[in-house]
């Protein structure tokens, strides 16, 4: 049996969100919010490391508090609007190769927006990607609402936007990518360069972004919805490892 590989989730979580302001610190239940998926990545038995980078000391502070590092805050340039996280994340590796020498083989992307990720769905994508050694990718995919048979452009005259799609009861479902989880393997090279899918369901693709969207959070939590029954996550877990 080979040695566990370094498995390190990084949450991004800026300061500066405009939407629902100070969300990463809003209180969502019994926790902030970040908190959640601090939680989910520190109780998956195969990460080995959590990692917040964050430009907000309270942010930080609370991170901290709920069990995960943050190594610095980031630079001014990296925490605006306009920010590439591509930029971010290439920030965190330069110091942590530089100030402790780490090196990591998987990368896994946790948005804190999206909290409700169901108990075992990160193990499930981790161990989805431990046994396809040909992916470098793994992406969440969403159900798509409504589907391509009803989506229609309109310049005067109506039109089907995607005139072969199939009538929707009798297509198999369609996805979306969707940024719940994003996992990469380290390095990606031309003989591990396939992509995975793992289906989510409707609940677990919520993105707290806009007002409306902490009021829904609040009614899940306020209901008792979330986690959800094991076959409402079969009905959606059905494909998974299809290609996006």
């Amino acid at each position: 049996m080979g040695a566990r590989p370094e498995v390190l989730a990084v949450l991004p979580a800026r300061g500066g969100s405009r939407g629902i302001p100070r969300k990463h610190c809003r209180v969502l239940g019994d926790r902030p919010m970040i908190a959640h998926t601090i939680a989910q990545a520190r109780e998956c038995p195969l990460v080995t490391r959590v990692i917040v980078t964050t430009d907000d000391p309270e942010i930080a502070a609370i991170s901290r508090e709920h069990g995960a590092e943050v190594p610095y805050l980031r630079p001014p340039h990296l925490a605006t609007d306009t920010a590439r996280l591509d930029d971010v994340f290439g920030h965190l590796q330069e110091f942590l190769i530089r100030e402790e020498g780490y090196r990591y083989d998987y990368w896994v992307t946790l948005f804190p927006t999206s909290p409700f990720r169901n108990p075992g769905l990160l193990e499930q994508a981790l161990r989805m990607m431990l046994a396809a050694p040909r992916a470098g990718w793994l992406h969440c995919l969403a159900p798509l609402s409504p589907p391509p048979c009803h989506v229609f452009s309109w310049d005067g005259t109506v039109r089907r936007a995607f005139a072969d799609a199939p009538h929707f009861r009798s297509a198999s479902p369609f996805f979306r990518t969707n940024m719940s989880i994003m996992l990469e393997r380290a390095p990606v090279c031309p003989e591990n360069s396939g992509h995975l899918g793992l289906p989510l369901t409707p609940l677990e693709a919520v993105d707290l972004d806009e007002p409306e969207d902490w009021e829904l959070a609040e009614a899940v939590v306020g209901h008792r919805l979330f986690p959800e029954p094991e076959e409402e996550i079969a009905r959606y877990r059905g494909r998974e490892g299809r290609k996006p």
